[in-house]
């Protein structure tokens, strides 16, 4: 398992995707079925691309930091 304080937080934090309507529980329409789908990839998308612009070598010494960093990427949205 990670060992340094920063990659323990980066760790339960990718597993935590707050806010995200899963897509595979969307009613309706076929069009509104493939509209949940895309919206859900877009936020995931913008959130993984968000994780990944992060400057961890910095952020790995401060773990405050780091977890409002990550509170922040589980808000984005579209």
């Amino acid at each position: 398992p990670p060992g340094k304080p920063a990659q323990l937080i980066l760790a339960r934090q990718c597993v935590h995707i707050g806010g995200l309507e899963d897509p595979a529980h969307a009613t309706g329409t076929e069009a509104e079925i493939e509209a949940a789908f895309t919206a859900a990839y877009r936020i995931l998308r913008r959130r993984i691309e968000a994780l990944f612009a992060l400057p961890l070598a910095h952020l790995e010494h401060d773990p405050a930091r780091l977890r409002v960093e990550l509170d922040r990427i589980g808000t984005l949205s579209l």
